[in-house]
């Protein structure tokens, strides 16, 4: 439904929509598991943080566009002060990276992505994600287009891909329990789906978009596969 989505907060409300039931879902065991209703606290209250920031940054850009129709957005932003834009776009970057998982924001996904039910880790590695990142192109995407605006953004997420690809691998070495692996990869995952986005934003090439979207459906699939991989091997 986000990608069918016309206005920013009508975005907004569709991806926290699907963030809610995961709250509970990821401490379904806690009877069995106590460490579940832990991590699934600490991703409520991230996730609380990134929602009021991602809000904040939607506010700002109705202020500034008196609009928050994607379409209508750009040519309503042309004369808006630009620093004040890039910072909503920061914050809506940063609001919607919490439930991404991006570096520094991902501490919360190790421990839920390992304790939460196999059935509710592939939901939140598959359609909850793809979800959001289709909630960050569309919102990226109301944005005026060239400048040093997008260019200023892009070597902002071209940043945070980064970091989040190193630090996502480094520590998912030091891990001994396969859920924990596969969860910092995950982590590192979505650093290489979010360089294709700052990628598309710097040199200004839709393909770059179109690039991370197809790694996340492939990403979303085989990680799926991974957990219950793993579940069935522990079952064992």
């Amino acid at each position: 439904a986000v990608g069918f989505a016309t206005d920013l907060f009508t975005i907004f409300v569709l991806v926290e929509l699907s963030a809610i039931p995961v709250y509970a879902l990821c401490a379904y065991h806690y009877q069995t598991e106590p460490a579940a209703l832990t991590a699934a606290m600490k991703y409520l209250f991230q996730g609380v943080l990134g929602t009021l920031t991602a809000l904040l940054g939607v506010a700002l850009l109705f202020v500034e566009g008196h609009t928050l129709n994607i379409s209508l957005l750009p040519a309503a932003l042309a004369g808006a002060d630009p620093s004040l834009v890039l910072f909503a776009a920061i914050l809506i970057l940063l609001g919607y990276g919490v439930k991404l998982g991006i570096v520094p924001l991902h501490t919360w996904l190790p421990d839920v992505y390992a304790r939460a039910p196999v059935g509710v880790t592939a939901i939140m590695v598959g359609p909850t994600k793809i979800g959001v990142l289709i909630a960050m192109f569309l919102s990226l995407s109301a944005l005026p287009a060239g400048g040093t605006l997008s260019w200023t953004l892009g070597i902002i997420i071209t940043f945070f891909a980064v970091v989040t690809m190193t630090t996502g691998n480094l520590l998912a070495l030091n891990q001994t329990d396969l859920r924990y692996i596969l969860s910092y990869s995950s982590v590192a995952q979505m650093g290489y789906i979010l360089l294709g986005f700052g990628i598309g934003l710097v040199y200004n090439l839709p393909l770059g978009f179109i690039a991370g979207l197809y790694y996340a459906i492939a990403y979303a699939m085989m990680k799926s596969g991974a957990f219950f991989a793993t579940d069935a091997f522990a079952r064992d």
